[in-house]
């Protein structure tokens, strides 16, 4: 996968896959000098944007026309969501640092909705939230898994019917913990074990392929995993997010 610990060897970019070994050729660039590349990338582009956003409005308090002023509020948002395009970019490549506190499962969850619906609120009220267990402590970085459930729910929603009920669980075991988001099973939904895994491939417009790339490393840095499994017998597809108990300290 694209842990850290694979970013620090000798793998290399090939079209898109990942091969060993060293090459001259501009096709096949190590992962790291990639990652930190696209780092560099989006910090200075933020700047420059950020830079045109400040002149923007300094004009604008100093337009006289509505009309003008209309025009640069639309240059200004649009200069915004350029910036937060290139802030998603850099988050994507950092390296996790979690910092991981003991906190009731409860109030992780109730954590994950409120999060869910500041940031998706159209998504947020196709969810149906389950109770969560009173029982179980998780030691865990609030924000980083709150960031992950986000994905998750967003992902799940964008791949199923516009109508389609999402539902949210928790699941104790002896020793483990899973946060599961549920969506309709798709008729070929593939091989989950590689979603995440490689990105850029499945790249369209808007969207590149990183989503589920951060998921798995913030999982991975708080010794957690991402799982999918389908059910076909009740048509739906799971996203697990699966915790071990020993490990976390329950």
């Amino acid at each position: 996968d694209w842990s850290s610990d694979v970013c620090s060897s000798d793998l290399v970019m090939h079209r898109g896959e990942v091969v060993e070994g060293e090459s001259s050729s501009v096709e096949a660039v190590p992962f790291t000098r990639m990652a930190e590349f696209l780092r560099m990338l989006a910090h200075d582009v933020r700047n420059d944007l950020n830079a045109v956003d400040l002149l923007t409005a300094y004009i604008r308090d100093i337009a006289a026309e509505p009309g003008v002023r209309g025009e640069l509020d639309q240059l200004r948002t649009a200069i915004r969501y350029g910036s937060e395009r290139m802030q998603r970019l850099a988050r994507a490549f950092q390296n996790p640092d979690p910092e991981k506190f003991p906190i009731p499962v409860q109030v992780l969850v109730e954590e994950f909705q409120s999060r869910v619906g500041q940031v998706y609120p159209d998504v947020a009220q196709r969810v149906r939230w389950q109770k969560a267990p009173d029982e179980g402590i998780l030691s865990a970085d609030v924000v980083l898994l709150s960031e992950v459930v986000c994905e998750l729910v967003e992902n799940a929603s964008a791949f199923s019917p516009s109508d389609a009920e999402l539902v949210f669980r928790v699941e104790l075991a002896p020793q483990r913990v899973s946060f599961v988001v549920e969506q309709p099973l798709g008729n070929d939904p593939g091989d989950g074990e590689e979603w995440g895994r490689k990105p850029f491939v499945s790249a369209r417009r808007g969207h590149y392929g990183l989503g589920l790339f951060r998921v798995r490393r913030l999982l991975e840095a708080q010794g957690a995993s991402l799982v999918y499994v389908p059910e076909p017998f009740r048509g739906v597809l799971q996203s697990r997010v699966e915790f071990n108990w020993e490990e976390d300290g329950r």
